[in-house]
């Protein structure tokens, strides 16, 4: 019995150990800002801000635009590091 275990808890902490690496850093964070904020404006909207709000949509995070339009650089920064941008790609 002690043996399924230390089995269950080795299977379960390997099966989780992706999501947790997966997560960007801030730096990467504030990389992929950068790279997305195409006329370097300070805020995401249109096209610059579809990707990410549509990973937000399904996080079920709002954005703080009430019309879910655009992205400032804070809110941004701060769903980034949460994980919810880690399957965008620019």
């Amino acid at each position: 019995m002690k043996t399924f275990l230390v089995a269950s808890m080795l299977v379960a902490s390997i099966s989780f150990a992706p999501l947790a690496m997966a997560t960007m850093s801030q730096a990467d964070c504030q990389a992929t800002w950068k790279k997305a904020d195409v006329n370097s404006d300070g805020k995401m909207d249109g096209k610059e801000a579809k990707p990410f709000i549509d990973a937000m949509n399904v996080a079920k995070e709002k954005p703080m635009d009430s019309q879910g339009k655009s992205l400032q650089s804070g809110e941004f920064l701060k769903s980034c590091q949460a994980g919810t941008f880690d399957s965008v790609k620019l």
